[in-house]
């Protein structure tokens, strides 16, 4: 990918949209190449199930992460979140928790459905903090039971132009843990849609064992 430095370079930087007043196509199909993605077009990493059927409501009550790729849980443990759906607007709420060693951490972020209307399609960002940060979010995949989703992989990328990128792959079960033959599918899924092999290598299993409660924190 080019950056919007070496574009200049190559197409010259003295009238770069208009050359003796006439519209160069060129450079506009560039920048808009350019444009889709630096925005990472994320609407990709979606199973057919997803973009065709995939309904926010069953993604409603309690969630275990089992594997995940995200900076911002580097010695985390026990992670679960429930969610909340605004049936009303598209949007969902996701009351995330997790232990530092003995100390427990929360947060609420907001998935705000894409104007686009595209399934499973969001921009996240936490509760009062939107204008801070804002990142785009797809659901990758989903498994149903019993008429709720069972199994859900999220992929989240945010792309700073002449910066590293945020990146996060989340694989979540409505149960703690899950057998090997499940996580592989959930895997090879990830793998089948076209996420890159270097984020998928870097899943790491969610220590669910021995989590302390509220309670026995306080104490």
């Amino acid at each position: 990918l080019r950056s919007w430095r070496s574009i200049r370079s190559h197409f010259g930087s003295r009238d770069l949209f208009f050359s003796s007043s006439t519209f160069n196509p060129s450079v506009m199909r560039c920048l808009t190449a350019f444009l889709t993605l630096s925005l990472g077009a994320l609407d990709q990493f979606r199973t057919d199930k997803v973009t065709s059927s995939y309904d926010p409501a069953k993604t409603t009550g309690k969630w275990y992460e089992v594997l995940f790729v995200d900076p911002g849980q580097i010695g985390a443990s026990c992670q679960e979140f429930t969610n909340e759906f605004n049936a009303t607007d598209g949007t969902f709420q996701q009351h995330f928790s997790v232990h530092y060693g003995r100390i427990p951490f929360s947060q609420t972020y907001i998935f705000e459905q894409d104007p686009s209307g595209e399934k499973g399609v969001y921009t996240k960002y936490l509760t009062g903090a939107k204008a801070l940060l804002q990142l785009p979010t797809v659901v990758v995949d989903v498994t149903e039971s019993d008429g709720q989703y069972s199994l859900m992989t999220t992929y989240t990328k945010k792309v700073v132009v002449g910066k590293a990128s945020v990146q996060e792959l989340r694989f979540s079960s409505r149960t703690p843990s899950l057998d090997n033959a499940t996580l592989q599918g959930m895997v090879d899924v990830a793998r089948k849609v076209g996420l890159n092999e270097d984020i998928i290598a870097k899943l790491k299993p969610v220590n669910q064992t021995d989590c302390p409660s509220l309670a026995m924190v306080l104490v």
